[in-house]
């Protein structure tokens, strides 16, 4: 489902109801789905938040293409992520990785949030990335927050939703 992140309500969605024989096959399935969410945003210069299932660097320049920018955090083990993101860094420290492709820049930010966990966040908004103010011992990058605030809107809907099951009720 996609959902407005300041109004958190939903733009659009569709079930999933099992495999797609018609699906293209050359396109992974987390891209699929995206491209088919946000088709009604292509050419409008909308940001795209999304968790790291659906998060990649296919989905990036795809979504670039269509003047869209994905913000998203990815997983440690995906394939074309280089290795030195995964390395481990000192607690709250932050790294930037930068690849750029034909269609766009991508920014890779690693932020060191736990002793054993570190996020990766994949950007094409934002070319630099800032960290918060000082007096945060924490010391965020900006997109860090900026994900944060951006994801809540998908969380409210998804409570919303489980308070209206079509289960039956015992």
């Amino acid at each position: 489902m996609m959902v407005d992140a300041d109004g958190k309500c939903l733009y659009n969605g569709f079930p999933y109801l099992g495999k797609d024989d018609t699906r293209d096959t050359s396109v992974s399935m987390p891209t699929d789905v995206i491209m088919e969410l946000v088709w009604p945003l292509f050419k409008h210069d909308y940001n795209i938040t999304c968790d790291n299932f659906f998060t990649s660097l296919d989905l990036a320049v795809r979504l670039a293409k269509e003047k869209c920018n994905l913000i998203g955090t990815i997983r440690q083990n995906r394939r074309p992520l280089p290795q030195a993101p995964k390395a481990k860094q000192q607690l709250h420290e932050t790294t930037l990785f930068k690849t750029i492709t034909p269609w766009t820049s991508v920014t890779l930010t690693s932020y060191q949030c736990k002793k054993a966990k570190s996020g990766i966040i994949l950007s094409t908004l934002y070319p630099d990335v800032e960290v918060s103010s000082e007096n945060d011992s924490k010391k965020k990058p900006e997109i860090v927050l900026f994900d944060n605030k951006n994801k809540a809107g998908v969380d409210v809907v998804d409570q919303m939703a489980k308070k209206y099951s079509i289960k039956a009720a015992r």
